[in-house]
């Protein structure tokens, strides 16, 4: 709580500077400098993990380019890093973005409006239609596979179980107003 407002204060990502280094500080506290062992232990969704390869791959195209030092290159790297985990953090809470052209967007809403019953949303047809895909994927695994379940890689399970988690937490708040 904030002494001077009385109202809960805002969780904040910082990066800050301790023993020289630079590191990335969660409003836990707790401390990341930006390992190649903190990345895995983040479980990051496979789109922020391509994008973190992608950005060290830049990175090293960029110190060759500029004759960066050793020591500089690794820290444009680790600055990746902790960019990375701060960012992904809130990956299991707010969903994915699926880059689709605006023309079969719009066409999808439209036709969602079109056969929408009373009080649902677009969001709402949209979780219905990737449920319905997802049965159609499940059926497709237990053929291939003999389970109906979806062979995942392991940063695709970790990332599965991060976001499962987030969602435990967020109805874990609610379970009290539920009560009342």
């Amino acid at each position: 709580m904030s002494k001077a407002t009385g109202k809960p204060k805002k969780a904040v990502w910082r990066t800050t500077t301790r023993k020289g280094e630079r590191v990335l500080v969660d409003p836990d506290g707790h401390v990341y400098h930006g390992t190649a062992q903190e990345i895995r232990e983040a479980a990051l969704m496979p789109y922020r993990r391509k994008m973190l390869a992608d950005s060290i791959k830049f990175a090293r195209y960029i110190a060759a380019e500029f004759d960066y030092t050793p020591e500089e290159r690794r820290e444009y790297v680790r600055e990746k890093r902790r960019d990375a985990i701060s960012c992904g953090h809130f990956d299991a809470h707010t969903g994915t973005n699926i880059p689709i052209p605006n023309d079969v967007y719009l066409q999808l809403c439209a036709g969602a409006r079109l056969v929408l019953g009373d009080g649902e949303t677009v969001n709402d047809f949209f979780a219905d239609m990737f449920d319905a895909a997802l049965v159609g994927l499940l059926d497709k695994a237990a053929e291939v596979t003999g389970k109906r379940e979806i062979p995942l890689t392991r940063h695709e399970r970790a990332a599965l179980a991060r976001c499962e988690a987030a969602t435990k937490d967020e109805r874990k708040g609610t379970e009290n107003h539920e009560k009342e």
